[in-house]
């Protein structure tokens, strides 16, 4: 049995030679006489040629120059305008904010909202006219605010037109007691006392520094 390996192996090991040297040789000969009639040069490629259009556009230099120009003007016509506007815009906030002091009630009440009204209360304080101190101290309340937007003054508006105006703030039932303290007071011709003022003045304070804090 062993022997029988021995032989099989042996006999695989010779068989690739044996077809290698058994498969044909194609000498130069037999390749000239097979490739005889064979044309192997490639044919040129067709050459395709594109035919595009002749756009010829004939640029004007100057009109280049003008429209240049003209752009340049345009964008500075444009910043010009917005930089007057918007210095306009300034000074008309820096006039809406501008405080200038009053000697008298009147006075104030020709222009409440640029009014010192502070100074005024002082003045009307020391020489005991506390009506006169309730209607300013009413009209400090409308001046903070419509400088805080949360009114629109108008002279032609009623003082319960501002206080449905605040109708959603927290503060609304405290304005609305005061305006009705001050219609009371001012266009009911009643004379109060330093006592019933200094009440008052406290319940204004307390809604000044409340409207401040919003």
């Amino acid at each position: 049995m062993r022997t029988f390996f021995i032989v099989f192996f042996g006999l695989l090991s010779i068989l690739p030679l044996k077809a290698e040297e058994s498969k044909p040789v194609l000498d130069e000969k037999t390749w000239k006489k097979v490739t005889k009639n064979v044309d192997y040069t490639e044919n040129e490629r067709e050459k395709r040629t594109w035919n595009f259009p002749n756009f010829n556009i004939d640029i004007n230099p100057k009109a280049v120059q003008y429209v240049f120009f003209f752009i340049i003007i345009g964008a500075l016509l444009f910043f010009l305008v917005k930089y007057i506007m918007a210095l306009q815009s300034t000074r008309a906030d820096e006039e809406h904010l501008r405080i200038f002091e009053v000697d008298s009630l009147d006075e104030a009440e020709a222009n409440p909202m640029n009014a010192d009204l502070e100074k005024l209360i002082q003045k009307l304080i020391q020489n005991k006219d506390y009506r006169g101190a309730i209607r300013a101290n009413f009209l400090l309340i409308l001046q903070l605010l419509n400088r805080k937007e949360l009114i629109e003054w108008k002279k032609p508006k009623t003082n319960f037109d501002y206080v449905n105006e605040i109708s959603k703030q927290d503060y609304h039932a405290d304005f609305y007691a005061l305006t009705q303290y001050f219609e009371w007071i001012w266009y009911g011709n009643h004379t109060i006392e330093q006592p019933t003022y200094k009440k008052l003045e406290q319940e204004f304070k307390t809604l000044v520094s409340t409207i401040n804090r919003v």
